[in-house]
């Protein structure tokens, strides 16, 4: 009885290490098939986060593969939810100039429910949007969203045509957080009282250094025929 116990603590301290452990190794690619890979879902307040194979009428498989998260793998979210899938910790100190990207597929009434990416640096205590609305390559979509997902209004949101209509690949710069030891992230997701739908899925999440990063707040003046500044 007493090896039983002790096993079973061992195997607890090691599943508690390696889900604490940093991430030190990029570019790093976490597609899911092999188990959650550290993330975790937070569910406390009416969440529906699941990973698996999303079998819903609209979200109704994986980016690739089996397996993906998505918040309920058969049906809708719930009203009032405020719910989150929480990353390991990445230590970027080697990065220069860190980027994400990874699959998402969004099914939530505009405005109203929806999904933002954020990260941490102090461990969890406080939480920063990563990008905002307007940015290219398939970021937000709106910035007034009522369910508040991460305790604010930006995010992914839209349904009936105006969600993404299938996978689509979203990447953006890691803006702020390059040399940074322990940085975590997080899908957030928040509904209002009423109107449920399908929800959020991502899958294949990538971060990696960019060696020629994209140019942001460009600006043109004297424009001619085939010059500007």
């Amino acid at each position: 009885m007493k090896k039983t116990t002790l096993l079973m603590c061992l195997i607890a301290l090691f599943t508690g290490y390696q889900a604490l452990s940093q991430i030190t190794s990029y570019p790093y690619s976490e597609d899911f098939e092999s188990g959650d890979g550290g993330w975790t879902a937070d569910n406390t307040n009416s969440g529906t986060w699941a990973l698996g194979t999303p079998a819903s009428a609209v979200i109704n498989s994986a980016a690739s593969g089996a397996n993906s998260w998505v918040t309920n793998l058969t049906g809708n979210y719930n009203n009032g939810e405020s719910s989150f899938v929480n990353s390991p910790i990445f230590d970027l100190t080697s990065l220069t100039n860190p980027s994400i990207e990874f699959s998402v597929w969004w099914e939530s009434e505009f405005s109203w429910d929806g999904t933002v990416l954020q990260s941490s640096i102090d461990g969890g205590a406080t939480w920063q949007n990563v990008g905002a609305v307007g940015d290219p390559n398939n970021w937000y979509t709106d910035g007034t969203i009522n369910g508040n997902p991460g305790g604010q209004q930006e995010g992914w949101t839209g349904r009936n045509g105006s969600g993404s209509n299938g996978w689509v690949t979203a990447r953006h710069a890691l803006v702020g957080l390059a040399g940074q030891s322990s940085v975590q992230f997080r899908i957030a997701f928040g509904s209002d009282g009423s109107v449920q739908d399908e929800g959020f899925a991502f899958d294949d999440v990538s971060i990696f250094d960019v060696t020629c990063p994209e140019p942001l707040n460009l600006t043109a003046t004297t424009t001619g025929d085939s010059t500007a500044d």
